[in-house]
């Protein structure tokens, strides 16, 4: 009896949640996603050791776009031009950041090379440790920060060296790390006693794509300056068609006139950008990634 009770109990408080959820249904919580429209931004002002604000350099981009094209405006009369002199403002500051970049990653690279160098040097005499616990002081300025934060994490903050290599892949952000990185860890589990050697061909393989990269960066020079004469020639001559042929401004002050500015931008912006895009020497992607 108490069993049967029990189990009508049991049925009605059932039937009342479901008629209660039918009848007012709650939505299920749905979780946050919080979307970083500068995350990208960021990352790459940080990769490039400018020290500036991705919303203030954000902010300051769009209100020099909107003052520079006003005044090119104003100079000119003409409207294509102006949103291509604003859209500079916009992309100028990225640009530099992503050259920055490039040149702070090659230096980086060839400061590897001496680092392991150092390193191997080390190992015939120390352990795995002490040789990166020793480049604090050594290391090549470029790479000063990251083996001081190295030596930081496992002196004071007691971390092994994994995890404390691993944290400093964020830092250089850069394939050849990361293939150091792994050997280092593969030779503190295994406690291989051939490290040296190892660390002395991964330097060689190092230093010969550097050299291939070097290589090919000298010869496409050439063809990346073509790339920049040839986007700046078209610019002097609409200045000097606006400034020296004023019947030119009632032609391009019109539909068509704008039209025809607009083809002609969009084609030279292209061509500049295909052009580099050629003579760019190929970036390899890293093994891990953040």
């Amino acid at each position: 009896m108490i069993g049967l009770a029990a189990a009508v109990a049991l049925f009605a408080a059932g039937l009342w949640m479901l008629v209660d959820w039918w009848c007012d249904p709650r939505p299920l919580p749905t979780p946050h996603i919080r979307v970083d429209p500068l995350r990208g931004l960021r990352r790459l002002l940080q990769q490039a050791q400018l020290g500036w604000a991705a919303n203030r350099l954000a902010a300051g981009s769009l209100a020099a776009a909107f003052i520079i094209g006003a005044l090119v405006y104003q100079l000119l009369g003409w409207l294509v031009p102006s949103l291509f002199a604003a859209a500079f403002c916009v992309v100028a500051p990225v640009g530099y950041a992503v050259l920055r970049r490039g040149k702070i990653r090659a230096a980086r690279q060839e400061a590897l090379i001496v680092v392991l160098e150092r390193i191997r040097q080390e190992l015939e005499t120390v352990t795995l440790q002490e040789a990166l616990l020793r480049l604090r002081a050594s290391a090549p300025e470029v790479l000063a920060p990251t083996f001081a934060q190295l030596e930081r994490d496992i002196t004071v903050l007691r971390l092994p060296l994994g995890t404390a290599l691993r944290r400093t892949q964020a830092q250089l952000d850069d394939r050849m790390w990361d293939g150091c990185v792994a050997v280092f860890e593969l030779a503190e589990r295994t406690g291989g006693t051939e490290l040296g050697q190892i660390v002395e061909r991964f330097g060689r393989t190092m230093r010969t794509e550097l050299e291939l990269r070097r290589t090919i960066r000298a010869q496409q020079a050439q063809q990346i300056d073509s790339a920049r004469l040839t986007m700046l020639m078209p610019i002097a001559v609409v200045v000097f068609l606006r400034l020296f042929y004023p019947n030119a401004d009632q032609f391009y002050a019109s539909f068509w006139g704008e039209m025809l500015l607009l083809g002609c931008g969009t084609s030279i912006a292209f061509g500049y950008w295909l052009m580099l895009r050629v003579g760019e020497v190929p970036h390899t992607s890293r093994l891990v990634k953040d």
